[in-house]
């Protein structure tokens, strides 16, 4: 095909429809009147391409991630550093949940540092974790629209086979651009409402700490009738309790970190989807504020439900495992604070109410993940580790979590009976299947 070809023939199809590489042409700037220069062609192309890579690249730029984040979160109101020096009140209230959860056993040997934080320290002190499990999505993305692209346009003409490839690498390049967008976005939605360190129900930070975040905590009780004080010790209950579970079992924030990962690099793109928000023939227009149009067009779309054996069985162990320690939680908080609060119960009625509605970090795991966990399942904990209680105490009963092989199951969470009558001994050493998805996560 000659470059005079080009801009006749090859205007329109068979059907009289627009040809999408002349249309792309026509919008790189050639015209019939002026056929391209393939040289030309391609080094225009190659200009583009390193523009969307100056802006995010398919290894996605997780500095500049970083600081879009920093910068919707201060675009969303006053975010004062804090300290235990300047906020007293929940200073107090992170004392007070370490010393009541001392009484009732709960790991007393296991201490944390207390610590107030702001959104934006949040926000530094958890994006590693954020990172270790989007990172996979960014990939796989980008691969697979380069991947659909390249077989969508097999048929290119021999002369035009490096201007394809050239496409093809566009059109990965604004698929990382648009996750990373989202992934932004998410963290920073996550940042504004986030009221502890681990209040996503994830170990995002390496921290031996417990750390409230005295901004987010004020907005969220303003509608609330409990008092701000009451609601902040029983928030530093729940946030004390989960670092020192996750400090306790040391295998834990790892495993459940491995395989969020491993389910997310395992995740189906919907490439249908996407392939229909991005056009190859508007890649040179592309900017932040159309990048940002068909990020927000996708947000919570980009995945298809979990479709091999691999991935449902990873996708039950997760659930199970985010309702063992969230069911945990319930449990020993809700003991603690029957204890020494006359309103206790109402308490537990607003982080019910709160996980209802779809707590931080479920739902940005739905929208970057497309992981989407049953609220069932922590019930179901709650109440066998509340039966454990009874029968074993709180010693014993936290004994379970030095190993994963001793831990209820999705069918001891749906019948409990034959767990509570079992007595597994200890295993010797950590069993073949953790070892290697630990391995994978590496």
């Amino acid at each position: 095909m000659s470059d005079d070809d080009l801009g006749a023939a090859d205007r329109n199809d068979d059907h009289g429809e627009m040809n999408p590489l002349a249309e792309l042409l026509r919008q790189l700037g050639f015209t019939d009147d002026d056929p391209p220069d393939i040289p030309t062609l391609l080094g225009n192309l190659n200009q583009l391409v390193t523009r969307l890579s100056a802006q995010g690249n398919v290894e996605v730029q997780w500095t500049a991630v970083k600081d879009t984040v920093r910068k919707l979160v201060g675009a969303d109101g006053p975010d004062p550093f804090v300290n235990l020096a300047s906020n007293r009140e929940q200073a107090e209230a992170l004392r007070l949940a370490a010393s009541w959860l001392d009484e009732t056993q709960v790991l007393p040997e296991i201490e944390l540092t207390p610590m107030l934080w702001s959104r934006a320290e949040w926000v530094e002190r958890t994006f590693t974790g954020w990172q270790t499990i989007v990172a996979p999505i960014s990939e796989r993305l980008g691969q697979a629209m380069m991947s659909t692209f390249l077989e969508q346009n097999d048929d290119f003409p021999d002369e035009f086979v490096a201007l394809r490839n050239t496409l093809a690498q566009m059109m990965r390049s604004a698929a990382a651009m648009m996750y990373a967008e989202q992934v932004a976005r998410a963290i920073a939605e996550v940042a504004t409402t986030v009221v502890s360190s681990s209040d996503a129900a994830l170990p995002l930070t390496s921290n031996a700490a417990a750390a409230l975040l005295p901004t987010n905590i004020a907005e969220f009780c303003a509608d609330l009738a409990e008092s701000e004080r009451d609601i902040a010790i029983y928030l530093a209950l729940r946030e004390t309790a989960r670092m020192r579970l996750f400090c306790k079992a040391t295998w834990l924030p790892s495993t459940l970190l491995v395989m969020v990962k491993h389910y997310a690099a395992e995740i189906t793109i919907d490439t249908d989807v996407v392939s229909s928000a991005i056009d190859p023939r508007e890649l040179a227009n592309l900017d932040p504020a159309e990048l940002q149009r068909v990020s927000e067009t996708l947000f919570g779309k980009l995945f298809r439900p979990a479709s091999t054996p691999e991935q449902r069985d990873v996708l039950e162990r997760i659930e199970v495992l985010v309702a063992l320690i969230e069911g945990w939680v319930d449990a020993v908080t809700e003991t603690a604070a029957t204890k020494w609060m006359t309103n206790a119960e109402a308490l537990f009625e607003v982080v019910r109410r709160r996980r209802a509605s779809g707590g931080p970090g479920e739902k940005a795991l739905r929208a970057l993940v497309g992981l989407l966990l049953t609220r069932r399942r922590v019930q179901q904990a709650k109440d066998l580790w509340i039966k454990l209680t009874a029968q074993l105490g709180a010693v014993e009963r936290d004994t379970l979590w030095r190993h994963p092989d001793l831990l209820p199951t999705a069918q001891d969470l749906d019948s409990p009976e034959a767990f509570l009558h079992n007595d597994p001994a200890p295993p010797d050493q950590i069993d073949d299947e953790l070892r290697k998805l630990l391995e994978q996560g590496e």
